[in-house]
């Protein structure tokens, strides 16, 4: 069996690390991509809405608003068809 010199070792860790590049390359091009898709602005207020409407002391903010919305529309139409039977 035939030992190996020292250039066909240095030659394979070369190999090896030239390989190794390559894919923190690929890696890095995709990571790059990531990156530049999340801070376009529609995907920054998409994921800020997200957040925002994740936490649950917004969500029952929301809730109480539309449930005192709802209410305050649905007395506004009573009041003005008792007012307009009324005339």
């Amino acid at each position: 069996m035939k030992q190996k010199t020292s250039s066909e070792d240095l030659n394979d860790a070369i190999l090896m690390l030239q390989k190794k590049q390559s894919e923190e390359l690929l890696l890095l091009r995709q990571q790059f991509h990531i990156t530049f898709q999340s801070l376009k602005p529609i995907n920054l207020i998409k994921s800020t809405l997200q957040e925002i409407t994740q936490a649950p002391e917004i969500k029952n903010t929301i809730a109480k608003n539309l449930i005192g919305l709802t209410t305050g529309y649905l007395a506004k139409k009573s009041f003005s068809r008792s007012y307009s039977r009324s005339n």
